[in-house]
């Protein structure tokens, strides 16, 4: 019989972290997660959803995992983060980054992270 090493969940409810408004780009984004508040004790957010259009207003709650590890050494917080990009002087109505993630050793990041600020996440 198979462990179970993960319990996997989709978000009761999400958010918008980022959007391009008024940056004058091509191509929009619109950045979405689980919304922190909403994230059961012991789970974790396996990233975030982006999406190409700048007022986009929600994401299938299904795009939006959460996992629960059966041992705790599954999945470990960064050590640290390095800033990618930020949107300052760009005009955009709002603030944002894009964050590079730094894993502890042995582990990896399945993606960046984007704030809605230029502080690190």
């Amino acid at each position: 019989m198979a462990k179970i090493v993960f319990d996997i969940r989709i978000a009761d409810k999400i958010e918008k972290v980022y959007d391009d408004l008024d940056t004058n780009v091509p191509t929009g984004i619109s950045v979405f997660q689980a919304a922190m508040d909403e994230i059961p004790d012991g789970c974790y957010i396996i990233g975030q959803v982006a999406v190409c259009q700048t007022n986009a207003e929600d994401v299938p709650v299904s795009s939006v995992i959460l996992v629960k590890p059966s041992h705790p050494d599954l999945i470990r917080h960064p050590v640290n983060y390095h800033q990618e990009w930020n949107d300052k002087g760009s005009g955009g109505a709002k603030n944002g980054s894009f964050w590079r993630v730094n894993t502890p050793n042995g582990y990896v990041a399945l993606g960046d992270v984007v704030t809605n600020s230029y502080l690190q996440p």
